[in-house]
């Protein structure tokens, strides 16, 4: 999912929450499921997203730790 996806994602899910907030006693019980069920399709896409996202970072930080690790490593084994 592209940036500007997840940003059109999180609009659309703003504005079913909205629907939910501002429904008065004429609740439409059918488009409040419809719109129920968008609404757990959108979050889920975003969940795993966002867990893609984590994924990386962490690939990114150990990658760095290890080549900091070595650094260091090789830099005590130079004080020797």
């Amino acid at each position: 999912m592209k940036t500007e996806t997840i940003k059109q994602a999180i609009v659309r899910l703003d504005s079913l929450i909205k629907y939910f907030e501002e429904s008065n006693e004429q609740f439409d019980l059918d488009a409040g499921l419809k719109n129920y069920e968008e609404a757990m399709k959108i979050v889920h896409k975003l969940k795993k997203e966002l867990a893609n996202y984590e994924l990386k970072i962490t690939e990114i930080q150990k990658k760095y730790q290890v080549e900091n690790d070595l650094e260091n490593h090789n830099a005590d084994m130079g004080e020797e």
